[in-house]
């Protein structure tokens, strides 16, 4: 039997879209049953399991933890391999493990075969975007794991291009890719429009129609620019009865962004709502946070458009997911977004 050890840590320690492309992919891939193939995991994270959310099905697996922040699980990743150390005894919860998935582009020198999932380059191609760590950390550490990964998965057709440009053509035998997907089947189906108003009157949005977009807010997804284009809506359009409210819905993410949309929402003269919008008043933006999994299909289907202006994306899940909740989509047109969003883009308009 194939003994499959999956590297959970990025869904235990976080809420972007890494970490739901760890969970749903374990769980579909727990859900085959197969036979002939059984699942463990790791994970690194100061708190105990019993503290973390993880679906039963993955829980109840064999698994090994390390208690250690995600920083020290890094820099002491990185010297196993300058000291040759495997480290299959520290990290493997079950003896004979065959491979190890590093689902968040990096896996420790083992015994057993490794295979690293990379979901973008932005760190290589767009190191302005990332924290100082990372932008020092990832590259350096992505490489030599690539090197030694028996395969590496890409996620778009794109991000393998990015590769083979970035690490040499000798990669090329190595890179699968692996597009996303919509887990959940309702997304294709649209919601009783009693279900749909009674969780956005939550917000105040029954009545009235919203732009929405969805993502951590950070320097990449390029909500602020986002924000500067509702603001000329505002002001250009005063007098219109239809008065769109714009919805940034994602949990604050580095680099002070968060507080950067708040500074200029101000000097444009909008009204920040974290709760709920006033009815039937111009200019308002709604700050909800990160919205939970179950509810965002209504967000999406109960949108007048989806904005994902993303600057630079490896897949861009939003991008999916609101096509396949049926709403109209404008999206970048760098990167992946065209392959995402096509043939060449045709579901969406493209910015």
């Amino acid at each position: 039997m194939l003994k499959v050890c999956l590297d959970l840590s990025a869904a235990v320690q976080q809420g972007a879209g890494i970490s739901r492309y760890e969970v749903q992919l374990a769980q579909a891939l727990v859900a085959q049953n197969s036979p002939e193939v059984s699942y463990n995991f790791f994970y690194t994270s100061p708190a105990p399991i019993q503290q973390l959310k993880l679906a039963p099905e993955l829980a109840g697996l064999p698994h090994r933890a390390l208690t250690i922040s995600n920083k020290r699980w890094r820099v002491n990743l990185l010297l196993r391999h300058f000291l040759k150390r495997k480290a299959d005894a520290q990290i493997l919860p079950v003896a004979g493990t065959n491979i190890f998935h590093g689902l968040d582009y990096i896996a420790p020198p083992l015994r057993a075969a490794s295979v690293i999932s990379v979901c973008d380059l932005s760190t290589v191609l767009y190191p302005q975007f990332h924290s100082r760590y990372n932008r020092l950390y990832l590259p350096f550490a992505l490489r030599i794991c690539a090197q030694k990964a028996a395969r590496i998965i890409g996620i778009s057709e794109n991000t393998k291009v990015d590769l083979i440009n970035w690490l040499g053509p000798s990669i090329a035998d190595k890179v699968r890719v692996t597009p996303l997907g919509v887990s959940d089947p309702t997304y294709f189906e649209d919601l009783a429009e009693s279900e749909r108003r009674e969780f956005l009157a939550k917000y105040g949005l029954g009545e009235q129609p919203y732009i929405l977009t969805v993502g951590t807010i950070e320097p990449r997804k390029n909500q602020a620019r986002l924000l500067e284009a509702y603001a000329a809506l505002v002001k250009n359009h005063p007098d219109t009865d239809i008065k769109p409210v714009l919805v940034i819905a994602g949990k604050p993410g580095w680099g002070g962004e968060y507080e950067r949309l708040l500074e200029l929402a101000r000097q444009y003269g909008l009204m920040v709502q974290s709760e709920k919008i006033q009815p039937g008043v111009a200019g308002q933006v709604l700050l909800p946070g990160k919205v939970a999994d179950t509810n965002l299909r209504a967000l999406y289907q109960g949108a007048a458009v989806v904005a994902y202006p993303s600057l630079y994306e490896g897949f861009g899940l939003p991008a999916l997911e609101a096509m396949a909740a049926g709403a109209p989509l404008v999206t970048s047109n760098t990167s992946s977004l065209p392959e995402v969003t096509g043939p060449d883009g045709e579901a969406a308009l493209l910015i």
